[in-house]
C-alpha cells in the first residue's frame, strides 16, 4: 500500500525518485525498495514517507498489520483446518469494522496458544 501511494504521489508531483528521496530525507534506493513492495521498513522511514504523503502513519501500519494477520491466520488454518470457518468470519468482521484489528490479533494469539498447548499434550 505504501509503495503504491508513494509511486502515485511521485507521479502526481512529477518528480524523480532522487528528488522525492531528498525531500523525504532518505535514499533513492529506499524509495525504490518501498515502491517495489519492500515491507521491511523502520518506523522512522515510514513516518518520513507518510509525512511527505500527508497521511497518518497509522493508515499504513494498520494495513500492514491486517495483511500480517491474514498470513498468520492462513498458517493456523493450515495446521488446523477446522478453524477455517471461524477465521473467515473473523476477517469478514474486521472488513466490516465489527471488530478491531487489535481484537482480532488477540483472538489469533489465543488460538495459536491453544493449538500449541494441545500439540504439547498430544505428544505426552
Amino acid at each position: 500500500m505504501l509503495g503504491y501511494l508513494l509511486n502515485s504521489e511521485i507521479s502526481k508531483r512529477n518528480v524523480s525518485l532522487r528528488v522525492a528521496a531528498q525531500e523525504i530525507g532518505t535514499s533513492h534506493t529506499t524509495i525504490s525498495r518501498i515502491i517495489k513492495g519492500d515491507n521491511k521498513l523502520d518506523l522512522n522511514t515510514i513516518s518520513k514517507v507518510c509525512e511527505w504523503l500527508k497521511i497518518e502513519p497509522s493508515i499504513v501500519l494498520n494495513e500492514e498489520v491486517s495483511s500480517n494477520l491474514g498470513n498468520r491466520i492462513a498458517l493456523l488454518v493450515q495446521n488446523e483446518p477446522k478453524l477455517k470457518d471461524l477465521f473467515e468470519r473473523l476477517l469478514t468482521d474486521i472488513d466490516g469494522n465489527e471488530i478491531s484489528v487489535s481484537d482480532a490479533q488477540d483472538i489469533l494469539e489465543y488460538a495459536a496458544y491453544r493449538l500449541s498447548k494441545r500439540a504439547v499434550s498430544e505428544k505426552k
